[in-house]
Order: structure tokens, then C-alpha cells, then sequence
């Protein structure tokens, strides 16, 4: 499905722009958006799409579906057709590599970031144009304003311009999703070799001193990427810490319920009314064991190394 909705967006001329004009709210000039944003602030392989999808079947929140992403050169139109046509969301938690199928699965809606706010995940400096910020900044205001309910985005390219959003959506506050080195690095590791990709190719976010590259040594790389992303996140939020919501992961595999109560309380002290819903399952707990091999073994490895090499420097 994903490689579908990819071809027919990509031969899309442009031939809905009439429409989209007529449903499109005048524009204000703004730096600035009102809406309430729950942002998700993971490492790639750390459970953030388990987390985004939790939330989204939990509560009655606003976020970017396949469809309106499917059809995000028509934001407003898009978003219309999807709040009449497609069906709440209940997850059934699965997903292929940050993709949930279904026309309103939660979309990380790579090209809406980069689009609209300059964001890439492979870090750059953001330079969004002038038109499509104002676009973005009334497209959010407007949709919480029609709808009453905050927007989630589970994007993980997030946690490189954090501080960004922070700026931008001052109402806004970050779920900080964390989970071991360790274990983060080892699905990173196994997600090259599955990925349909090239084992010795960078997977998914990059910082800025992941941007060369690759070296002769997969499991470094590997290692070095997710601490810094790591340290990343741990710095926004030393920097802001009443509007980080911390979330272990291996406590929302356990018990999920629980943790979008915490949520949910954390959310309201802050303005942010998070309406659960009745019409869900429970949400399901289970247990995740690490599975130990020769990768497992090997990213322990690097990981020692590197935190033994920064320790000499």
C-alpha cells in the first residue's frame, strides 16, 4: 500500500488545486501557531510508532493519517475528506517500518515536515519558505479550532528539531520516548539487514555528526548515531522540562493503559484535554525480551568502545 499512494502522489500534477483553494480558510500572517501539538520525540527503533499508534486509539486527537498524507498538497480538502470518509482508528499495533496500512493508519508524513518546516532526517539547518510556514501555522490553528482536539504527530525526525517546535507551537508540549542504548542500537543494526537496504548504509535519523559516510564499522555507526540522538533529546529536555512528558518504553509495553492515564493527567496541567475513548480495546501488555546473538553481542561491544573512547577524549 505504501508504495502505491507513493506512485500516485508522485504523478499527482496538481489537478485539485482549484478545489483546495475554495475550501482553504483565509490565510494569516503569523510566526507563531495557537494549536495544542502532543510531539513525539523518539530515536528511530525505539517503539515510537507502538507509542504514536497508542495514542491515537486511545484518544480523540487530530493527526496526519495515509490519506491526508496520501493527499498533503491538499491539506484542508484532504483533511475534509478524511474526517468524513474514513472510520475512527483502532489499531491492531502493527506496523512495517514506521508505516500502519489503512487509509486513517497514523502517517509520519516525512514530506509534510520537510515541506512545510524545512525538517529532513538527515539533519539540516531548516529553512521553511515564508508561504508554506503560513500555510502550516493556519492549517494547525484551523484544525484544532474546528475539531476541539489536539494533534499528535509521531514523526521521529522530531527529536532533531525539537527545539524548533518548541518555538513555533508554544503550546505544545513532547512525550521524550525512552528505551536502552543497548536495546535501541540492536534493532537499528537488524533493521539494516531487513530494511531493503545495504547492511552498511545509514538507517532512518541522522545528527548532524552521523552525516559522512558510513565508516568500515556497522555496529560504531550504529552506536554512535542513537547516543547522540540520545543526548539529543536529554538536552531539550534538561532545557524544558514542564513541557517533556518522560515515557519509558519497556513501562508502556507493560502496562499502556496506565501510562496514557499519566499522559493524559500530564496533558491537562498543561491545558491539553485528552478525551479517551470508549469504542477501543484495551490496549494489551506484553513483554519484550532481548534476543541475544552474535548482533546483540557485537553492539554491546561498540557501544563500551565509544563510551570508552569519549571518556579518554
Amino acid at each position: 500500500m505504501r508504495r502505491f499512494l507513493k506512485a500516485i502522489k508522485s504523478l499527482d500534477p496538481g489537478l485539485l488545486k482549484p478545489i483546495e483553494a475554495c475550501v482553504t480558510p483565509p490565510m494569516v500572517t503569523k510566526r507563531t501557531s495557537d494549536a495544542r501539538l502532543i510531539i513525539l520525540l523518539a530515536t528511530p527503533r525505539s517503539g515510537s510508532t507502538f507509542c504514536y499508534q497508542a495514542i491515537c486509539h486511545r484518544f480523540e486527537v487530530n493527526y496526519f493519517s495515509n490519506l491526508v498524507y496520501f493527499g498533503s498538497r491538499y491539506p484542508f480538502l484532504s483533511t475534509r475528506l478524511a474526517n468524513r470518509w474514513c472510520s475512527d482508528y483502532v489499531s491492531d499495533f502493527r506496523s512495517n517500518y514506521g508505516f500502519v496500512s489503512g487509509l486513517n493508519g497514523p502517517a509520519e508524513a516525512n514530506d509534510i515536515w520537510g515541506d512545510w518546516f524545512g525538517q529532513q532526517l538527515v539533519e539540516v539547518t531548516p529553512s521553511p519558505g515564508e508561504k508554506g510556514l503560513v500555510k502550516a501555522l493556519n492549517y494547525f490553528d484551523w484544525l484544532g479550532g474546528s475539531t476541539g482536539k489536539p494533534f499528535v504527530t509521531g514523526w521521529v525526525g522530531h527529536i532533531l528539531y525539537a527545539q524548533q517546535m518548541a518555538e513555533l507551537f508554544p503550546n505544545a508540549i513532547f512525550i521524550s520516548l525512552e528505551r536502552g542504548t543497548q536495546d535501541v542500537a540492536v534493532s537499528l543494526i537488524r533493521a539494516r539487514r531487513q530494511a531493503n537496504q545495504e547492511f552498511e548504509q545509514w538507517f532512518s535519523t541522522r545528527p548532524h555528526d552521523c552525516l559522512g559516510e558510513p565508516s568500515s564499522d556497522s555496529f560504531k555507526d550504529v552506536a554512535r548515531q542513537v547516543i547522540s540522538l540520545q543526548q539529543r533529546a536529554a538536552t531539550f529536555n534538561t532545557l524544558n522540562p514542564n513541557r517533556v512528558f518522560r515515557l519509558d518504553y519497556e513501562s508502556l509495553c507493560a502496562n499502556a493503559e496506565s501510562e496514557m492515564k499519566r499522559l493524559s493527567s500530564f496533558s491537562a496541567q498543561r491545558e491539553i484535554e485528552l478525551t479517551s475513548r470508549s469504542d477501543t480495546p484495551q490496549i494489551l501488555s506484553h513483554e519484550r525480551k532481548p534476543r541475544i546473538d552474535e548482533d546483540y553481542i557485537q553492539v554491546q561491544e561498540a557501544i563500551a568502545s565509544l563510551m570508552g573512547d569519549e571518556h579518554e577524549g
